[in-house]
């Protein structure tokens, strides 16, 4: 269905559809109940919902969740049975659904083993309530019910749920207007262009869920790889059209084949989508180059007790508090220095920017207080160096002990367990019986591990900063309660 103009909206004939599931991933888990409302014209025309056999046991968190128990369920259809009903209402109709994505994609899946083509036009009211009413926050249907005080409903229960946006969908209509409400729509239904080799159904099965993504050209080689917290919304933000650079243009005008990975969470992705950059320096990666060599300084007391700044290439994980500064080049380190000098009066000197003996050029100009030469203590030198350092110092480890962190989404059963040591990745895994203890010193002594700099970026600022949907556990601790 092509919507070609906002007016035809307003009288078109509509589906609106809810599942309950098994699960949250399409591909493995199965419908239990679906409840669908056709309207034409703006008007109910038919109402039909019905249970449904998922051919598999019901999980104790889906029998919480929506009350639906297998009990219920002995008797139900299977969807081989209610497939031609669901199609027959959903046909030549704008398919409306709480979160789209998570409906059509599990039909299409339903339909698909059934070896049946099946495809709608699709309308997310979560993203419709967002452009109608920007001024929130929150649009989950439980805030929208509250919020725009509609009629209670019985929550999680398909036909509640349908009943729900419906009400949403003619309050909108009401209070800003049929008009204002089908442009909405029709820009939101607004699928983007793939180029050809593509199969015009892609966007169908990518999930709305974390995940790394991979770009490969028609010569089947990997261009792109990329991670989202939404992987069907970022894949097609790349075919928008709406690209700021023209690189952007070149890589999806190559781009012949789309795989994807679901993940348990965000971090997992990250650390997916870095590994793999860095294993296969996929063309359109630049910004994530592999680092090939990392300086930083160390400070270093001289036979009269000053301190002096040397370079290194090695940092040592369990010592980082002792390293000031990360940067790809000793050139990129002296020109931080000098700006440090030139902010705090330092001697360049001792500093390693200027070489020779006795009192420095700067001192005789009176930019430098005169450690090269003795005017200065070297208790006072040290004391104002590290302050001038301070901002730069590497980030301790936290705790004092290994710590796993783990990442699940009881909705798709997803789970990744990272065992971390001084911002090192020792290991991960997807079951918490893979993961065995590895000591980081042995791994260091052995050369099978190092200090990366990207990871230690990324773990250290996703851990630190707070607001995650993380759970952080000791290692004694989670080796106890697993095997207890």
């Amino acid at each position: 269905m092509i919507l070609r103009h906002y007016g035809e909206i307003n009288s078109m004939r509509m589906a609106f559809v809810d599942l309950e599931t098994t699960g949250g991933v399409a591909t493995r888990d199965r419908i239990i109940e679906v409840a669908i409302v056709v309207t034409e014209d703006g008007q109910e025309v038919e109402r039909w919902s019905s249970l449904v056999d998922p051919e598999q046991p019901l999980s104790p968190f889906i029998v919480r969740y929506t009350g639906i128990s297998d009990q219920m369920l002995r008797d139900a259809p299977l969807f081989a049975t209610v497939a031609d009903k669901v199609a027959e209402l959903t046909d030549d109709a704008l398919f409306v659904a709480h979160n789209s994505r998570f409906d059509y994609g599990f039909l299409k899946n339903e339909f698909r083993r059934l070896k049946r083509p099946w495809q709608a036009t699709a309308l997310c009211t979560v993203k419709l309530s967002r452009a109608l009413y920007p001024q929130h926050n929150k649009h989950n249907l439980d805030i929208i019910i509250q919020r725009h005080q509609l009629p209670q409903v019985t929550r999680h229960r398909a036909m509640g749920d349908v009943d729900a946006m419906l009400a949403f969908y003619r309050h909108a209509q009401s209070e800003l207007g049929c008009d204002k409400v089908a442009q909405q729509v029709a820009i939101l239904t607004q699928r983007p262009s793939l180029p050809p080799g593509l199969a015009p159904d892609l966007f169908d099965q990518l999930p709305a869920a974390p995940g790394v993504y991979r770009f490969f050209d028609d010569d089947g080689a990997l261009i792109y790889v990329g991670k989202s917290v939404n992987l069907y919304q970022r894949v097609s933000s790349h075919f928008s059209g709406h690209h700021s650079t023209s690189k952007g243009h070149q890589m999806t005008d190559r781009v012949r084949h789309i795989e994807w990975t679901q993940t348990a969470g965000e971090l997992t992705a990250l650390l997916q989508e870095l590994h793999e950059i860095k294993q296969h320096r996929p063309f359109f990666n630049g910004q994530l180059k592999p680092v090939k060599k990392v300086v930083s300084l160390q400070l270093q007391s001289d036979e009269r007790g000053y301190h002096r700044i040397v370079f290194t290439e090695q940092i040592d994980p369990l010592c980082l508090a002792d390293y000031f500064g990360t940067f790809r080049s000793k050139n990129q380190a002296n020109k931080a220095l000098t700006g440090l000098a030139t902010s705090h009066r330092l001697c360049l000197r001792l500093l390693q920017l200027e070489a020779g003996d006795g009192a420095c050029f700067g001192y005789q100009l009176g930019e430098c207080q005169g450690p090269c030469c003795g005017q200065e203590s070297a208790e006072l030198w040290n004391l104002r160096l590290g302050l001038a350092l301070n901002s730069m110092k590497l980030t301790q480890w936290p705790w004092q002990q290994p710590m796993v962190l783990i990442e699940e989404d009881s909705f798709s059963d997803l789970r990744s367990f990272h065992l971390i040591d001084h911002w090192v990745l020792l290991q991960s895994c997807d079951s918490a019986e893979a993961l065995q203890p590895t000591d980081l010193q042995a791994c260091l002594d052995a050369g099978s591990t190092e200090f990366e700099l990207d990871r230690y970026k990324l773990l250290s600022s996703y851990l630190l900063g707070g607001g995650k949907r993380l759970t952080v556990q000791p290692l004694d601790e989670f080796v106890r309660s697993r095997d207890g």
